[in-house]
């Protein structure tokens, strides 16, 4: 089983300046946004590069999978960084709604891509 990107909404006590901590915040949107964008670029043709039975990756899936790790690995960096400031991301941001959507998308090649390789 793959590791799935998800997010948590939640607002938690900040013990950050609130500065810091909506620097933190834009921080993790930005970031995150980039590398799901990115990710999400590529998720589309390695879907559409999958043909037959074979059950093997191609070299779009294999850029895709790269991508992907980089999400995760961008997702735990930026989330160990919000839990070392007690911080939270606002449930009421609008980035939030749009980043969940982005992932649910992101995961959903990722689901496809794994459904293909027979995982």
């Amino acid at each position: 089983m793959y590791k799935r990107l998800a997010f948590a909404a939640t607002f938690s006590v900040c013990l950050a300046t609130p500065a810091l901590a909506d620097q933190l915040i834009d921080e993790y949107f930005s970031s995150m946004q980039f590398v799901v964008d990115t990710a999400n670029q590529l998720g589309e043709p390695c879907v559409d590069s999958l043909a037959g039975d074979s059950g093997e990756s191609t070299p779009q899936c294999r850029s895709f999978e790269q991508a992907y790790a980089i999400v995760l690995d961008e997702s735990d960096r930026l989330n160990q960084g919000m839990r070392d400031a007690q911080r939270g991301l606002p449930a009421n941001d609008p980035r939030l709604a749009k980043l969940q959507a982005d992932t649910e998308r992101l995961n959903g090649y990722m689901d496809e891509y794994h459904r293909y390789l027979g995982d």
